[in-house]
């Protein structure tokens, strides 16, 4: 994947290398991309799920968004994830993203 960060400047001058296809758009998540979601343990325990299966069944009613994204620098770059329950509390989605071996993992 190639980034380009627009008009980046270097010495004055703009780095013509640096490339990117960062789409600040929202993605809807696979089915696996659900299941590994439901897999995970620290999800199930703040929903009170006992299993995946039962997890899986709870985010049937769960807002669950995907981004490509691209943070500054230093910074991460890769699948950011958003998990919003279907209720408005004040407290802020839950953020999963990718660790280096390309287990999902939650940040907050």
């Amino acid at each position: 994947m190639l980034y380009e960060f627009g008009q980046f400047q270097f010495g004055g001058k703009i780095n013509p290398l640096i490339k990117h296809n960062m789409k600040n758009q929202p993605i809807a998540l696979s089915e696996s991309e659900r299941q590994e979601i439901a897999e995970l343990e620290d999800i199930q325990d703040m929903f009170g799920a006992e299993t995946a299966d039962e997890m899986t069944e709870l985010l049937r009613d769960i807002y669950m968004v995907k981004f490509n994204f691209i943070s500054g620098s230093p910074g991460y770059v890769g699948e950011f994830f958003l998990v919003q329950t279907n209720h408005l509390t004040g407290d802020a989605p839950l953020q999963i993203i990718r660790s280096k071996d390309r287990k999902m993992m939650l940040v907050n």
